[in-house]
């Protein structure tokens, strides 16, 4: 699933110069990440179990996630990291700590997850925007083209009604 920003209620800030003329919108993707962080995870379908004790059968489910499928994350953030919780001589009395929430990786691991989905990241002015965020909005819409193109504005014609009122 890749991130779809019409499916969040995305906060817009409203940028103004010192004279409090509005430049437009913008937003704090970094910020929306953060604060929606679990419910982005549940929502790209992305499982990470901080802190638990995983069976050898819940890790093999856990690396089974298609974010680990597609991508080296694992290996590059999590592989090293794990502790054997309990070890046995039996397979299924094996259990596997995951990382805790506050491991100094767990926020790299998370930005690696979220830019894989497409959410965005750092901050986006106005124009870069999606059309539904934007304070500005395009005003002009096919109907108001197909009328300019019906009646066109001839400036030649009211040059003269123009003279006349400054003269």
């Amino acid at each position: 699933m890749i991130f779809n920003p019409r499916d969040w209620d995305i906060e817009t800030e409203v940028e103004t110069g010192n004279d409090d003329f509005v430049f437009g919108n913008y937003v704090e993707w970094d910020r929306f990440r953060d604060e929606n962080e679990e419910e982005l995870l549940d929502y790209l379908g992305v499982d990470l179990p901080w802190g638990k004790s995983l069976t050898l059968h819940e890790y093999i489910d856990f690396i089974s996630q298609d974010i680990f499928q597609k991508t080296n994350l694992i290996q590059e953030y999590i592989e090293d990291k794990l502790l054997m919780d309990n070890t046995s001589e039996l397979l299924y009395g094996i259990s596997i700590k995951f990382i805790e929430r506050n491991n100094e990786v767990s926020d790299d691991l998370i930005s690696n997850i979220f830019d894989y989905y497409g959410v965005p990241s750092g901050t986006e002015y106005e124009y870069e925007l999606p059309e539904y965020l934007r304070y500005w909005q395009d005003d002009f819409s096919d109907f108001d083209y197909d009328n300019y193109k019906k009646y066109p504005i001839k400036v030649e014609k009211y040059e003269h009604t123009i003279n006349c009122i400054f003269n």
